[in-house]
């Protein structure tokens, strides 16, 4: 089977399948990405090089340091996963307004897995590549790595990809230069991008989960607050922030990895909440950004405990915009947080995490998200062992 035909099975599967089945038959058949190379994407290779609207990837490829300063740690000397993705989304951000020219928006963020912690006084190298890009949208990839100042050790961190899209002055949707792929690496990424991009519409879909769950957010912030220790209605945590200037980007709209920040604030005060022990971000799970949100509107982040494992803690988070002038009041992204426990400052190992004395152990297909993760993890420190 040829690279483009495996291709199109996922692009079709995805449309007709649930996100988590559509993953299991991705696992079984990508694979022969790293065997087989496209003949459609060495024949365009070859005519793109007569044609000025497509540029090399190495043209927008970014490199950013960034040391991690005290001011910016959380309470354990360590890089928050907010910060890491505020980081994320400025490297991807450079690299996609470098490749289109054009504004860019970020339009969605895959499932990132923090592998290893940045801590005080550590370097993070973030890199950044487009991968692939189609009509008016580009996959944007980015991988993070610390490194100690001291012992000059370095250690995989994490990757992300992003979608980025282009927009003209009126906030439109506009095209962006194609890609060309030279390298071995860059055309598989190219096609493996395109597969990615069909599993983001499958995830796109509504979702019988997060309706639920909203719904629970809703019938959460209408209780009374409940201060019953270990209980899954303990955890429920409302936040209000003001978008102001240092929020926005150059567009006026704001930041996307400002977002994830206040999210993962949100869903980690819910988490220590119910665990009330150190907790370190795990993972974050794949967000669509549904609308721009502007100057002076304001912010609402809602969170709950949503699953209980054996030493981690999944949260359900929620945003919600009112537009300042007007009062209107929309929903923007969810998404699911993933925390560890650990022992201590100290000594950051995991932990176990407290049974809910009130409450499901576990929301609707918290165990399947749980082994997707798990798997996403296996899938990632795989990736770093090839490329370092």
């Amino acid at each position: 089977m040829s690279l483009l035909q495996t291709s199109n099975i996922l692009k079709q599967s995805a449309l007709n399948i649930a996100p988590l089945q559509f993953c299991l038959l991705q696992k079984s058949i990508t694979p022969q990405l790293r065997l087989v190379n496209n003949f459609s994407t060495r024949s365009s290779t070859s005519k793109s090089k007569r044609s000025p609207i497509e540029k090399a990837v190495s043209k927008s490829k970014t490199k950013i340091s960034q040391l991690l300063t005290p001011a910016q740690a959380n309470d354990l000397g360590c890089a928050s996963g907010g910060q890491v993705l505020s980081w994320i989304d400025v490297a991807a951000g450079i690299t996609a307004k470098r490749h289109a020219v054009y504004k860019c928006v970020t339009a969605s963020v895959d499932s990132v897995h923090f592998l290893h912690p940045i801590r005080v006084g550590d370097i993070a190298t973030l890199t950044s590549t487009i991968n692939r890009t189609w009509n008016t949208s580009m996959e944007v990839a980015v991988t993070v790595c610390s490194e100690n100042l001291l012992s000059g050790v370095k250690k995989p961190c994490c990757q992300a990809y992003l979608t980025f899209v282009g927009v003209d002055n009126n906030g439109k949707p506009t095209p962006v230069p194609r890609i060309l792929p030279i390298t071995e690496r860059e055309k598989i990424e190219y096609e493996r991008a395109d597969i990615r991009k069909w599993k983001r519409i499958a995830q796109a879909k509504p979702s019988m989960t997060r309706e639920k769950a909203r719904e629970k957010i809703v019938n959460y912030s209408k209780a009374s607050v409940s201060s019953w220790p270990g209980s899954i209605a303990s955890s429920y945590t409302e936040m209000v922030e003001m978008v102001m200037p240092h929020h926005i980007n150059a567009y006026g709209s704001t930041f996307g990895g400002q977002i994830m920040t206040w999210m993962e604030n949100c869903a980690l005060i819910s988490a220590s909440r119910y665990a009330r022990s150190p907790l370190i971000t795990a993972s974050m799970d794949a967000i669509h950004f549904l609308l721009p949100i502007k100057n002076s509107d304001f912010v609402t982040v809602r969170s709950f405990v949503s699953s209980v494992y054996e030493s981690s803690i999944e949260v359900f988070v929620t945003v919600e915009v009112e537009n300042h002038e007007t009062g209107k009041r929309v929903f923007a992204n969810d998404g699911f947080i993933t925390f560890v426990a650990i022992e201590s400052k100290n000594h950051p190992v995991p932990t176990a995490v407290q049974k809910p004395v009130s409450g499901k152990l576990s929301f609707i297909n918290g165990n399947e998200r749980r082994k997707h993760r798990l798997e996403e993890r296996d899938s990632l420190r795989e990736f770093f062992k090839e490329k370092y």
